[in-house]
This record gives C-alpha cells, structure tokens and sequence, in this order.
C-alpha cells in the first residue's frame, strides 16, 4: 500500500509535468490547485487539520485561523480571531463560494465575541458536512452583517465522512 505522502509527491511531480507539457501559465496554475487540493484531501482523510486564514475585510482589523477537522457527520471547526471589541458580538458562517466572489450561507456557526479586554476570542463550532467539491469560505460579520474577516476552505475540506 502506498503511503499518502509518497502518493501526494506522485501527484505534484505529475502536475507539473502536465502544466509544463502544456506551456500555458493558466494551465500551470490550475494543475498546482489540482495537486493542492488533492493534498489537502488527502491530509483531512489522514484525520489532521486543516488550517485556514481569516483576513480583515471592510477595515475591521479582525483577522485569525480556524482550524477544520472531521468528527463524524460534521466538521468541527475551531476559529480563533484577533481584533474584536471587547462586549461586541460577530455572527461567524459558512459560506458557498469564495471570499473574492461572495456567495450564500452554506451552514450557520455561531456568535463569536471577544473573550477578554484585547479582544480576542477562540471559539469550537461543530458544522454540518457540505459538499466536498464546492468552493467554501468562513467569514465572521460585525453586528450589522458587514464581512469583517474572511478566509476561503481549501476545496475538498468539507468532503464526506470517512475522509474530510
């Protein structure tokens, strides 16, 4: 049986080959996202985390990580944010598409507030299972719904049970 990190190796060394046979840089790109994901399938199959970084968005100053693992029917995911204000309130979701693009709530989390005076806050959110070929991103809002730190799911996260 082959190793998942031997097996990852094969597919790096393969799409690279494949990009570089097509002499495209749009080619070369997509076969670099296509190893990506295939590695971090494989790593969310192997039971590890998957990490995800949160950016400010609309000036906030929030940012943070979250940290996806499989239990069972669900993921749990784990978001750690920087920059709230102390008493404030910041509804967390997953959404369908990407940061960039925007897209629908795939699946409610919870409210996340800051946990002490420097306005930090880590908070264990169980999500339910969504499509693992869909593009996802985490996003937590200010109070009114503006977007105040987003982060785009590596494609394949959210997979189904028996792998992420």
């Amino acid at each position: 049986m082959k190793s998942p990190r031997w097996t990852s190796a094969l597919v790096v060394a393969c799409a690279l080959l494949i990009a570089c046979g097509q002499g495209g840089e749009q080619g070369a790109e997509a076969e670099r996202q296509a190893a990506a994901d295939t590695m971090t399938r494989e790593t969310a199959a192997a039971g590890q985390e998957v990490s995800v970084t949160l950016s400010p968005k609309s000036q906030s100053g929030i940012r943070g990580r979250a940290l996806l693992a499989r239990q069972g029917d669900s993921v749990s995911v784990q978001l750690m944010l920087s920059g709230l204000e102390p008493g404030g309130s910041y509804p967390a979701h997953v959404h369908r598409g990407t940061c960039q693009s925007g897209g629908g709530v795939a699946t409610a989390l919870t409210t996340v507030s800051a946990q002490d005076s420097t306005g930090a806050s880590t908070t264990t959110f169980a999500a339910s299972a969504v499509s693992p070929d869909s593009a996802y991103f985490l996003q937590a809002h200010l109070s009114d719904g503006t977007p105040a730190a987003c982060g785009n799911v590596p494609t394949g996260a959210f997979g189904p049970a028996g792998g992420m």
